[in-house]
């Protein structure tokens, strides 16, 4: 039996999401033992035989087959167990993160990759000043990441908890998180978190999990996000919202013991409460405990020479030919096309690879969208795709309609375009760059969900490595969907699913998520359309990546292991890379010119860092629902009251597009009472406010770079998912990574706030904390040369596959 992509299965009631289907436990699967059908990728949740999301993901699992390997942002340690179980279907697999610890030496001492970005939102500036005005572990931040949307009513439950937590909090609200009409937090919740709360439409996440101020992390469990977290030894409150974030979430709560998840109905006195916990509580504690030891062993993994994701990458390089690649000249190098699907959440993964592999001698082509290319000289500058001589920029279409505005393109349009329009523009580039006086493309990196290049490379006949840029643990629900169909769990029969048990089936079958539901996989399960576009792309995803000569992932063996002891089996060599955060460092910090390549595709605002800085370390809670996520006014109302009445400083990151309908507002009351200690910012620099000193908290939207960011950061979480992986993001940070506390997806303002109070001051925050912190521990330890288990999965990956062409 093929692991994780389980043939002809689909939920045969409308009603899985509530009947019980989504709650049958895999107890069966390797790695996901006690973990349920509602804690798979969400593309199983579906009703409908030929839904689409369902099968794109089953292409993408069988198409990564096709790749000379399967990178993982992640590390042995974390999902060792997930790439033993599914490494004998599938190219080599290498855990070769966080991506973010490999990234993080790197863009210390290379100038010019530290400035390559890759954010789509402009980030708020102020984000990082605001923590630093927060005592440590004090700030809860909030980031749904790129993807999730929620209702108004789920956004003012968040504010809410998160106001009535008392703890500070740091919130990015993307324009688009909220759908409907325009988000708007009322008078009194902005009176309420005015001194302790920030509400920001962007961040960059990776440094915001770092401040020290950040306590926890509210996230949509995304792996990112998921994986930043571990990078940051910070516990999570997950609040998955689709795709394998709920996979993320339960491997977060269950197995890591680095999360608490928040159930998609938010209610404001579970966001305070689960807050308070991650901020204050027992649960907190022992969260940020376990946080830490995760942080050590991510950055053990990356560290240089030994780390498991240094090597694993540094095998895929080629180390024997390392130093002989030094002396090469520009058109000698082997080139490499980095190409990610196009959203803020993929971008940055692939693009902190995309330096760390320069770092190594490698030509690199890093391939945008137009739609995109022209997001990032809108938020950066005309120079922004400068690059450098042998790190340059290239654009293809996407396929749908010209438009200038500034956000997320809708996903599913997305997804269906890439698939039948990227091929050929794609080759036509390759071709191009082949005739422009650079060594030729010895080998693709490719986004999973662009497993279309799987052709190109199988034409130029060259390997193709492909990066999964969520979590593992939304690898591995992915990777169930056949099953689930198989097992006529899904598409769902019932339309009321989600009321009625269906999504509340338990996969205690499956290894590694023993006690998950499939209201935790990623969530384009959720469909009772046997048809379902998202369900089946993403079932395409799962089975095209079978194709590739190794599976990354941003994440790190101590934090994901069971996982990929789960699927190894069925899939090339899976290597935990992460957090790449972590790697990328020292590199950036050496090399000035690869730290000036951006990815964000929002401007930053400038004001979060200086505005952290003037609080103590800790209090700070920091809100970002990432780039995709939306909610309702309602919603937004609900966590700015929630963050408000926590009466914690926050730092709210507010994209123009996260709320839906008009423009967001909030009410002067709100204003006033959090006026001096909330900065609300449209985007900000994550990766700079998670490592602020001051954010002690984060409230988010599990999508996987915040997640991981927060594990990076050491920052527990509260977790409020919006779509895709992230519910899984949350459950993991929740359920086993002890990092994370979930806020239901209808947002009650005391949930917020009890939430908030319990991350920032609470037993179960301060446990969470220390949990955090040992991820972070754990972390650093996976993406510290030289013998982290993420650096010598690099290492690995470098040497075994992509010198090995050349």
């Amino acid at each position: 039996m093929q692991y994780g992509c389980m043939h002809g299965l689909m939920y045969a009631d409308e009603n899985f999401l509530t009947n019980g289907d989504l709650d049958r436990v895999l107890d069966w699967v390797p790695a996901l033992e006690g973990m349920s059908l509602r804690y798979l990728p969400t593309f199983i949740r579906t009703t409908s035989p030929d839904d689409f999301m369902l099968h794109y993901l089953r292409r993408l699992i069988h198409n990564s087959k096709r790749a000379s390997a399967l990178l993982f942002n992640t590390f042995d340690a974390l999902d060792v167990d997930i790439f033993r179980a599914v490494s004998s279907d599938f190219p080599p697999l290498y855990a070769i993160g966080p991506l973010q610890f490999l990234l993080e030496p790197i863009e210390a001492t290379n100038k010019d990759t530290n400035s390559i970005g890759s954010s789509l939102w402009k980030e708020d500036p102020r984000c990082i000043n605001w923590l630093d005005s927060f005592a440590p572990d004090s700030v809860v931040y909030v980031n749904f990441g790129s993807i999730t949307v929620m209702t108004n009513d789920q956004y003012v439950e968040f504010a809410w908890g998160l106001a009535n937590s008392n703890h500070p909090f740091l919130w990015i609200t993307r324009p688009d998180l909220v759908t409907g009409d325009s988000a708007v937090l009322s008078p009194e919740f902005l009176e309420k978190t005015k001194n302790r709360g920030l509400i920001a439409s962007w961040c960059n996440q990776e440094k915001v999990l770092a401040h020290p101020a950040i306590g926890g992390f509210l996230t949509h469990s995304g792996w990112n996000s998921t994986l930043e977290s571990i990078y940051n030894g910070i516990p999570m409150i997950c609040w998955p919202f689709f795709a394998e974030q709920q996979t993320n979430c339960w491997f977060s709560c269950k197995k890591w013991g680095i999360g608490m998840e928040i159930d998609a109905n938010v209610e404001r006195s579970v966001v305070e409460m689960q807050v308070r916990e991650l901020m204050e509580g027992e649960k907190g504690k022992e969260m940020r405990r376990k946080a830490a030891e995760w942080k050590r062993l991510a950055q053990e993994a990356a560290a240089p020479p030994n780390g498991s994701s240094y090597c694993n990458l540094d095998h895929v390089i080629a180390k024997r030919e390392r130093e002989r690649m030094g002396s090469l000249s520009r058109d000698r190098k082997p080139h490499l096309v980095c190409i990610p699907y196009p959203a803020q959440g993929h971008i940055n993964p692939m693009m902190q690879l995309a330096k760390i592999l320069h770092s190594r001698n490698f030509h690199i082509t890093f391939v945008h969208t137009e739609f995109n290319r022209n997001r990032l000289l809108r938020s950066a500058g005309p120079n922004a795709l400068g690059g450098l001589p042998s790190f340059r920029f290239e654009a293809i279409p996407d396929g749908l309609a010209p438009t200038d505005a500034n956000a997320t393109q809708d996903i599913p349009s997305l997804c269906r375009s890439i698939e039948l329009h990227c091929l050929r523009p794609f080759m036509d580039l390759l071709r191009r760059v082949n005739r422009s006086g650079v060594a030729p493309v010895s080998c693709i990196v490719s986004d999973v969900a662009m497993s279309f290049t799987l052709d190109a490379a199988k034409e130029l006949g060259v390997p193709e490595v492909m990066l999964w840029t969520s979590s593992p643990c939304g690898f591995q629900g992915c990777a169930l969907y056949d099953m689930l169909i198989q097992l006529d769990l899904v598409p769902f029969k019932d339309e009321n699913f989600l009321i009625n048990g269906d999504i509340d089936w338990v996969l205690d079958w499956v290894p590694a998520m023993e006690g998950m539901s499939l209201r935790y996989l990623p969530t384009f399960i959720r469909t009772t359309n046997p048809d379902d576009f998202m369900l089946h792309y993403v079932r395409r995803l799962i089975h095209n990546s079978r194709r590739a000569s190794a599976l990354l992932f941003n994440s790190f063996d101590a934090l994901d292991r069971d996982i990929f002891q789960a699927v190894a089996s069925d899939f090339p060599p899976l290597y935990a890379i992460g957090p790449l955060q972590f790697l990328l460092k020292p590199i950036e910090a050496e090399d000035e010119d690869a730290k000036s390549i951006g990815s964000s595709l929002w401007k930053e605002d400038p004001r979060c860092i200086n505005w952290l800085d003037s609080f103590a370390p800790d209090s700070v809670v920091y809100v970002n629902f990432g780039s995709i996520t939306v909610m309702t006014n309602d919603q937004y109302v609900e966590f700015a009251w929630g963050l408000a009445n926590s009466n914690h400083p926050f730092l709210w990151i507010t994209r123009p597009d996260l709320v839906t309908g008009d423009s967001t507002f909030l009410p002067p009351e709100f204003l006033e009472k959090t006026k001096n200690r909330g900065l609300i910012a449209s985007w900000c620099n994550q990766e700079k406010v998670l490592a602020h000193p001051a954010i002690g908290g984060f409230l988010t939207h599990s999508g996987w770079n915040s997640t991981l960011e927060s594990i990076y950061n050491g920052i527990p979480m509260i977790c409020w998912p919006f779509f895709a992986e992230q519910q899984t993001n949350c459950w993991f940070s929740c359920k086993k990574w002890g990092i994370g506390m979930e806020i239901d997806a209808n947002v009650e303002r005391s949930v917020v706030e009890m939430q908030v109070r319990e991350l920032m001051e609470g037993e179960k925050g301060k446990e969470m904390r220390r949990k955090a912190a040992e991820w972070k521990r754990l972390a650093q330890e996976a993406a510290a040369p030289p013998n982290g288990s993420s650096y010598c999965n690099l290492d690995h990956v470098i040497t075994k596959v992509l010198h090995a062409w050349n």
